[in-house]
Parts: C-alpha cells; sequence; structure tokens
C-alpha cells in the first residue's frame, strides 16, 4: 500500500512510495495547490475551520472602504499566486517562489506579529486520502 508523507517547514512534500515510474508527481502536486487555493478562498484552514474574523474595528474600517470583512488571503500581495511545486520522478515539493511570500505564509500560518493563526498551508487526512487515490490510479492505470 502507498503512503503519502507530508513534512511541514514551508515547503509541503508529496513522498508516494511504491509505484514509482508510474506515479504522475506534479499532477499530485498542483492537486494539493489546488486544495489549499480552494480552501484558502473559503476562508478555512486546512481542517476545514473559518479562519479567525478581523478585529471588529479593523472589520468597520474595511466596510468603510467597501472592502470585503471577511479574512481574505487572496485580497492584498501575491502570496497565494506565489505557491508553486517542482516535482520529478520520486516526489514533490510545494513551497513559495519567493521567500517575502513564505515569510508571509510563516507568519499567517503560526500567527505571529499582529496575525491571529490562519492555518492554510498544509492537507488534512481527508484531503490527503483523495491523494493517495489519485496515485493509485496512476499506478493502477500502469498495470492494467
Amino acid at each position: 500500500m502507498s503512503a503519502i508523507e507530508i513534512k511541514r517547514n514551508f515547503d509541503l512534500t508529496l513522498d508516494i512510495q511504491g509505484a514509482l515510474e508510474a506515479i504522475d508527481y506534479n499532477e499530485l502536486s498542483l492537486r494539493a495547490i489546488s486544495i489549499i487555493l480552494e480552501k484558502t478562498a473559503s476562508s478555512v484552514d486546512y481542517q476545514n475551520q473559518p479562519f479567525v474574523n478581523y478585529s471588529e474595528f479593523y472589520k468597520q474600517v474595511r466596510e468603510e472602504k467597501g472592502l470585503p470583512t471577511k479574512p481574505d488571503l487572496f485580497f492584498k500581495g501575491n502570496m497565494l499566486s506565489a505557491i508553486t511545486s517542482d516535482a520529478d520522478n520520486e516526489g514533490a515539493v510545494i513551497g513559495f517562489l519567493d521567500r517575502d511570500s513564505s515569510n508571509k505564509a510563516y507568519l499567517h500560518v503560526t500567527g505571529r506579529g499582529k496575525l491571529p493563526v490562519r492555518d492554510f498551508f498544509f492537507i488534512n487526512d481527508d484531503d490527503m486520502d483523495d491523494l493517495t487515490e489519485i496515485a493509485m490510479s496512476f499506478f493502477d492505470g500502469k498495470l492494467q
């Protein structure tokens, strides 16, 4: 049976054991990025928990400016568009194109500085199961 191991140090490493040449790690890593972005766009963390709301003061300031009042990591900057993957025939690493985006992600995930914790850069067990099924389909296709 295959397993997916993810290590989090602001790079996600997809390491699916077995089925070596059959697995398209690029496709798996792109699907993992898609999962992260879909959840983030829905203002939920990797565990499907809603992001901590803005403070009432900040929410009011944003409302007066006509800005979204729900936490929106897509609204400003390019942190999420800087998520990328590096895949080869042995695995894939998901990270950021630049240190600035990686640092911003770190601040959001850890709640450092003035930010509350918004832990978006990870994959939960259910999503991991989905990625495992995709990986197994590569393996199954190779056997047929």
